[in-house]
Formats: C-alpha cells, structure tokens, sequence
C-alpha cells in the first residue's frame, strides 16, 4: 500500500454589483475589495471541480472532472 497525493480544485462563482463611472474602475474597485477581503465568495457557486493525482515516484493521473 502507498501514499498517494490528491489535489481537488474547485471554481467559484459570484456576481456582485459595483458602482463605478466606467467598466475599468468597476473592475478596479471589484479587485481591491477582493485584495482587502471586503468582497468574499461565501460560499459562492461552485462552477467547476476537477481532481488529479500523483505520488513520491513521479506519477500523475491527469485532471479530470468529477
């Protein structure tokens, strides 16, 4: 029996309204909240999740979604 590493990956999803003179400082503001935690995905819609595998000698199962 052996060890093996699982990696899981998931994308979350989240709409949220800014109010902004234009599309690039909408953005601008949306980054800086994300940066400062005053925008969180909680819990968000989970858009996509996929898994990988791989162990100590170097072997790896490619990704797939699950």
């Amino acid at each position: 029996m052996g060890k093996f590493h699982i990696v899981i990956e998931e994308t979350v999803s989240e709409t949220f309204e800014i109010e902004a003179r234009n599309i690039q400082e909408a953005l601008n503001i949306a980054k800086k909240g994300y940066d400062n935690c005053d925008i969180v995905l909680s819990p968000g819609q989970v858009t996509e999740k996929r898994i990988s595998a791989y162990d100590d000698d170097g072997n790896t199962v490619d990704w797939h979604e699950f």
